[in-house]
């Protein structure tokens, strides 16, 4: 059996613009990263889907599909066999985390390492190397990954 092997993507997130707008902010890297030619930065984003600016939260597929983006969303965490095939095709997860608070937030995957650990692209704090199952469920009960957003270009 081959040992699993670390894929990353050249993936850029910009920090998200307002405390409520990490939507907009994977939403504006997506489409970037899938070429699109009219690719929205976070402002344009968040007024094509409100009709004005207007920072609150929207949902992610939602967002996903009025810009072409979505190509699946699966109610839970992916495996790290199914992170591995969306990130050797060349494509980004976006990953809906629930908060222990109430409330969610989405960050990217765009990578996993051979040990599991996950590439976490997140807009309110950055990248980080995060092992896969405090990613599902963190320990100290703060989040929990429940929705997985498959993404790729349009068409």
């Amino acid at each position: 059996m081959t040992p699993p092997r670390s894929c990353h993507l050249a993936f850029r997130l910009e920090p998200q613009i307002a405390p409520c707008l990490c939507w907009a902010a994977l939403g504006s890297a997506l489409a970037a990263h899938y070429g699109l030619e009219d690719a929205p930065g976070q402002r344009d984003l968040v007024i094509r889907i409100f009709g004005r600016f207007d920072p609150k939260p929207a949902p992610a597929e939602a967002v996903l599909q009025a810009l072409g983006l979505l190509k699946a969303q699966i109610d839970r965490p992916l495996t790290a066999e199914e992170i591995r095939a969306e990130i050797t095709a060349g494509r980004v997860i976006a990953a809906e985390i629930a908060l222990g608070f109430g409330g969610a937030h989405l960050v990217a995957i765009s990578g996993i390492a051979a040990d599991d650990r996950v590439q976490v692209d997140d807009p309110r704090s950055g990248r980080s190397l995060m092992p896969l199952a405090e990613l599902v469920a963190d320990p100290g009960g703060w989040w929990s990954w429940r929705r997985s957003f498959l993404t790729g270009p349009p068409g």
